[in-house]
């Protein structure tokens, strides 16, 4: 994916793939030649179903489940059928001329081509299959299969026992592919084994006892749901067992270093100029967004200070004027309330101002966050995949007052009145939730399928940036002044991802940052440095992302004048589904020409 901003550090708009795939997508109009109806009967149908069978958990996300019954052993066995698939499968894609082929099916070979080589290298260079214990784990599948209204109960029971039934060959040959483990993956692969016995325990038993499935049936259910907690238990045991052993300082270090690193930003991000020239860009805009934050802080100096000097380091009057807007927050127990109001209003709000059309039949709702999820993040978006595209979609929260007592005031200092409108912008109206529900509609199933998290990341962070510029918050200085706050949160996960996993900073260089110049919360600085160590790359989707969006919507704008309208672009761009955005501004680009 091409990163486009002023500094021009990435190509140009146009071909912006070509740098990186062999193809042009320009002047080149969508046909039925016979090459492309055979590139569409091999990869919109048989492609996709033999993709489905090898990688039926991923399929059950999509809302796909005619081998939702399936459970992959992780062992080297099915490793091996995994690296032949994609091999096999390369060879068949390569045996096209992608310039021979029509712009949408240039695409999606584009697409199909990055998805196979990422999940080459993951398999045979990066092998966090053997240093993530949190790569096991048998809940989420079955948490979707329990939430899905898309057959009845007992149907989705059958099947969700007939899963329960491997999880002891699951996590037997998880144990063995375990090596020198990262001592923070361990730990939250704990955490998160837990939430799994959590999923498995009283509601699912209380779902099968209820249910219309005979006696017997039930009967060899509940063995067998007895039979897989034991297994989660062993599993529990064994990561335990590990955690003694890696003490404090052993296991494999969580840091990627400079050569895995670039590499994984370059699958993240086709055709960009790499992980370094995003990371100097983010450093400058730090200053920028400083200044910003600087002008903010002296209108709002007088309102909320009156006659006290204003400190002459802008860092400490920016913090103390932050410090005293944030003291607007809900109470702990009103905050899931509140926030479900706030998602009502930006509804409203975005159908009246006709900025991207939603749907009225696909609901999205806030929920508290599963259990099996937690450990990373106080929010995220979970929606569905394209083939149960009707499927609800939530905004999870993990509600306030279940934090211990001491985290709850910084919590909610953090996501106070003013940032909790952005963050819920972010994660569900218009962000991540309306461009997910776009994306189920793409007329590629391969680009509703595939997706690109700095595509997904980008929209959220532009979406923010979009509703402000539409008139949401009436440009109240507070609500400017935190939100560029948290945009200097996007700009900053750039900026800790790299320091982290290629510079190697210490967790007190970090977090200092993150406070001191982030002005952040303590416990927000946690959060961010426990995101640093479990992830790698994806804290810099978001201003990678977003800097090609905005650019390419301020291109746009330019060339349509007074012809420009923020639906029309809005829905235009989010109607080639979670591809990158490189592919999607080409795309755009050859059908607008």
């Amino acid at each position: 994916m091409q990163m486009i901003n002023r500094f021009r550090m990435f190509l140009i708009l146009g071909c912006s793939l070509a740098a990186y795939y062999p193809i042009s997508l320009c002047g080149q109009g969508v046909a039925n030649k016979p090459v492309d109806l055979a590139f569409e009967s091999e990869f919109s149908d048989h492609f996709l179903n033999a993709y489905w069978s090898i990688n039926p958990d991923y399929a059950i996300y999509e809302g796909y489940y005619k081998n939702a019954e399936m459970t992959v052993i992780p062992d080297d066995k099915s490793r091996v059928q995994l690296e032949k698939f994609i091999i096999d499968w390369e060879n068949k894609l390569h045996a096209y001329d992608p310039n021979s082929l029509n712009s949408s099916n240039q695409s999606d070979w584009a697409v199909i081509d990055l998805d196979l080589r990422t999940n080459l290298w993951k398999l045979k260079t990066l092998k966090e299959w053997e240093w993530n214990p949190a790569e096991y784990n048998i809940a989420g599948p079955i948490s979707r299969l329990m939430e899905s209204n898309y057959a009845p109960l007992e149907h989705r029971l059958r099947i969700i026992f007939t899963r329960l039934k491997a999880a002891s060959a699951y996590y037997s040959a998880a144990k063995k592919s375990i090596f020198n483990p990262s001592r923070v993956h361990t730990d939250l692969a704990l955490v998160q084994s837990q939430g799994t016995l959590t999923l498995i325990g009283t509601e699912l038993e209380s779902k099968l006892r209820q249910s219309r499935l005979d006696r017997e049936e039930i009967k060899t259910d509940l063995l067998t749901l007895i039979q897989a907690r034991a297994a989660v238990v062993d599993y529990i045991t064994y990561l335990k067992e590990i955690k003694v052993k890696l003490g404090d300082t052993g296991g494999r270090s969580f840091r990627l270093g400079s050569v895995l690193y670039n590499e994984k930003f370059n699958f993240e991000n086709p055709g960009s100029s790499g992980a370094e020239a995003l990371y100097r860009y983010a450093l400058s805009e730090k200053d920028s967004v400083l200044s910003k934050m600087n002008a903010l802080s002296d209108e709002l100096w007088f309102l909320y200070f009156k006659n006290k000097p204003k400190p002459k380091d802008r860092l400490v009057k920016i913090a103390q004027t932050i410090d005293i807007v944030s003291k607007q927050h809900s109470a702990p127990k009103d905050y899931v309330h509140n926030l479900r109001v706030l998602l009502s209003d930006l509804s409203e709000y975005v159908k009246t101002n006709k900025l991207v059309e939603l749907d009225p039949r696909l609901p999205i709702g806030v929920r508290e966050m599963p259990a099996y999820e937690r450990g990373i993040s106080f929010g995220n978006a979970e929606s569905p995949g394209p083939y149960d595209a009707t499927a609800a979609g939530y905004f999870n929260i993990i509600p306030p007052e279940t934090y211990p007592a001491e985290k709850v005031d910084s919590l909610l200092r953090e996501y106070n009145s003013w940032t909790t409108q952005i963050f819920t912008i972010h994660e569900a109206m218009p962000g991540h939730l309306v461009q997910l529900q776009h994306a189920n509609k793409s007329p590629s199933k391969i680009r509703a399928v595939f997706s690109n998290s700095t595509m997904i990341e980008g929209w959220a962070v532009y979406s923010e940036r979009m509703m402000l510029e539409s008139g949401w918050g009436h440009n109240s200085p507070e609500l400017m002044l935190m939100y560029w706050k948290w945009y200097l949160r996007s700009v900053l996960n750039t900026i800790v991802d790299h320091d982290v996993h290629v510079g190697n900073r210490s967790e007190a260089y970090v977090k200092a940052l993150i406070v001191n110049e982030g002005f952040q919360s303590e416990e927000e600085a946690s959060i961010k440095w426990r995101r640093a160590e479990l992830s790698s790359v994806q804290l810099t989707c978001y201003f990678s992302g977003f800097s090609q969006i905005y650019h390419f919507r301020d291109t746009w704008k330019k060339e349509q004048g007074e012809r420009y309208n923020v639906e029309n672009f809005n829905e235009a761009f989010l109607s080639y589904g979670s591809v990158p955005v490189g592919t999607i501004i080409n795309l755009m680009n050859h059908n607008h020409d």
